[in-house]
């Protein structure tokens, strides 16, 4: 049985990440080694796409800057907002062995492809389980805060406003949230989904 959990680094993704902003020069070493689909995290995959477009046009890879790319598109929530942006450089003592971090991400492809793809898919609502995911939630006594809380701990960036869009229906999730929202409220799968038929076209 193939395990669902995709292997993953993500201190070593937000280190080079926050390499990155520390030293825009560390790019020039990162870029053409390592691929926005390299990365687990949903926030630091995004980020790092970002990064590349604004290498690309020559601009400067600061925390603000950042923080503007995202807000034009409105997706400054869907990366973790301000907070997490300004995050990225917290650990980061050095810009030197950013290639070793690169390598830690790198290695764990191949592990990810033989499990049997990206779990950052995303799976269309056709039921919607928000439902349930809400009874879920207030059963373990958990605000719509402590669930984005606890994603954060788990190394998964999003902010209230995108958890609770998941909730009412109108946003799709992730396998790899689904997995996550599974280990923080200790359910079994199918629980999400008790209750609901599924819609025939």
């Amino acid at each position: 049985m193939k395990n669902l959990i995709t292997p993953n680094n993500l201190n070593a993704e937000k280190y080079v990440l926050g390499c990155i902003i520390v030293n825009n020069d560390s790019i020039i070493n990162v870029v053409d080694k390592l691929k926005p689909e390299y990365f687990y995290n949903t926030a630091n995959k995004l980020i790092y796409k970002a990064m590349v477009d604004l290498h690309k046009g020559s601009l400067p890879i600061e925390t603000p800057i950042i923080s503007e790319y995202f807000a034009c598109q409105n997706k400054l929530d869907d990366i973790g907002g301000n907070c997490y942006i300004s995050s990225l450089t917290d650990e980061v003592i050095g810009t030197a062995n950013v290639g070793y971090y690169v390598d830690i991400i790198k290695k764990k492809i191949p592990l990810s492809i033989e499990i049997g793809g990206n779990p950052m898919q995303k799976f269309l609502q056709d039921v919607n389980i928000g439902n349930n995911l809400r009874r879920l939630r207030k059963k373990r006594n958990l605000s719509q805060y402590d669930m984005v809380t606890k994603l954060q701990l788990l190394g998964r960036s999003m902010s209230r406003a995108s958890y609770a869009h998941i909730e009412q229906g109108i946003r799709n999730i992730y396998i790899s949230d689904l997995i996550l929202f599974k280990e923080i409220l200790d359910v079994d799968y199918g629980e999400f989904f008790e209750g609901l038929t599924p819609k025939i076209d």
